[in-house]
């Protein structure tokens, strides 16, 4: 079965015909300028062991995804190249500001009109697996039912997975089940989970067993992760960095300070709320990937009598959607990528029966006629 969505794509080398990274500029390049189911980020935790790396295997281009052995990046010429960011950081730290939260200074005002200044050099499949949910209950009967959601998930055609050390026993769980799968046929994702991000990422490829190809840092510890991530991604030990937060506030500031491949948002872009339509401008603008997380919120999923107003909304946007043969979670499934900065949607799921009603949704075509149906704008809006 094919993989649902998109294809799993890094860009070409310009320089040869043999697909590669394009090299990406490095941070002190750009600083210069510059929740039923829960929400599938949590914040990391700390305290995790180093353990030495894992060879990492050749990846290989199948029919489903398209990856790449990914060859070492070259090291720049000098320490001061690497790290010019010195220079920028001591500044603002000087002024008494985080280049990363923003501390007292204004946030730039996000532009609808930034002219994109780069083409998205990673884009992930359109849907992915979260792990939130794998790593509990625990013992044998937790890891049998994680195992077989993951490979039900792969069976539908899932081929993103994503992962935390926060989430309990889902890394060695999910490791258990992809091992199984070639690994040029999916993309795995993890998040640091310490103060020292190169053992954390190291301990995350000892508990899954395999490569692990994008690091997500949460938001606020990004700033002290990123040139330890830097320098995985180019040794060409991780492909790409992301940064994880429910805040699209701070995600925006660090999308426009900071090289990042992707971001990825804890709610804040579905059916009932769009506050974070200004970072997906943003990232459009600047080649950066969208995956968003918690969509399948509770007032989608459970339309139950409350005077909640979130629920209130959601009840009268089902019935719009019932109007063109669509259901609330199914609309809600479909509604992100109409952002063309969003990629990817992660979804929670603790059974196999629960990830295969999830993909039979994703399935399902949604009228374009739904998403210009006067009554529906006005609710979304």
């Amino acid at each position: 079965m094919g993989a649902l969505g998109n294809k799993l794509i890094w860009s070409g080398s310009p320089a040869t015909s043999t697909p590669g990274y394009v090299p990406r500029r490095r941070l002190g390049a750009v600083l210069h300028a510059r929740s039923g189911r829960q929400a599938d980020v949590q914040s990391p935790t700390s305290g995790q062991h180093c353990h030495h790396l894992h060879h990492r295997p050749e990846h290989r281009s199948t029919d489903h995804v398209t990856t790449i052995s990914t060859p070492p990046r070259p090291a720049p010429p000098s320490d001061t190249c690497r790290f010019g960011m010195r220079t920028r950081l001591r500044t603002v730290m000087l002024e008494g500001r985080s280049p990363i939260t923003g501390g007292d200074s204004a946030m730039a005002a996000p532009s609808h009109a930034l002219a994109p200044v780069s083409t998205r050099k990673f884009h992930p499949p359109r849907f992915g697996l979260s792990g939130s949910r794998l790593g509990e209950p625990s013992g044998p009967d937790g890891e049998t039912a994680a195992v077989a959601t993951v490979d039900a998930a792969y069976q539908a055609g899932i081929r993103f997975f994503d992962t935390s050390p926060a989430y309990g026993e889902a890394e060695p769980r999910l490791g258990t089940a992809l091992q199984r799968r070639p690994r040029g046929e999916f993309l795995l994702s993890t998040k640091v989970g310490g103060a020292d991000a190169q053992q954390s990422v190291r301990a995350s490829i000892d508990r899954l067993g395999l490569a692990v190809d994008l690091v997500f840092a949460d938001g606020p510890a990004l700033e002290a992760a990123y040139p330890a991530l830097d320098e995985l991604r180019r040794d060409g030990v991780i492909k790409a960095i992301g940064a994880a937060s429910g805040d699209w506030r701070l995600l925006d500031r660090i999308v426009r300070d900071v090289e990042l491949d992707t971001v990825l948002l804890a709610g804040r872009y579905s059916l009932l709320d769009q506050s974070a339509t200004p970072l997906l401008d943003r990232c459009l603008a600047r080649g950066v990937s969208v995956v968003v997380s918690g969509i399948l919120t509770p007032q989608v999923l459970h339309l139950e009598q409350s005077s909640d107003p979130a629920t209130i909304r959601a009840r009268r946007i089902s019935a719009v959607c019932e109007r063109y043969g669509v259901s609330l979670p199914q609309a809600a499934l479909a509604f992100p990528a109409r952002h063309s900065a969003v990629t990817s949607v992660l979804i929670a799921a603790a059974s196999p029966a629960e990830i295969r009603a999830d993909a039979a949704l994703v399935r399902q075509p949604v009228p374009a006629t739904l998403w210009r149906d006067p009554e529906l704008l006005r609710l979304v809006s």
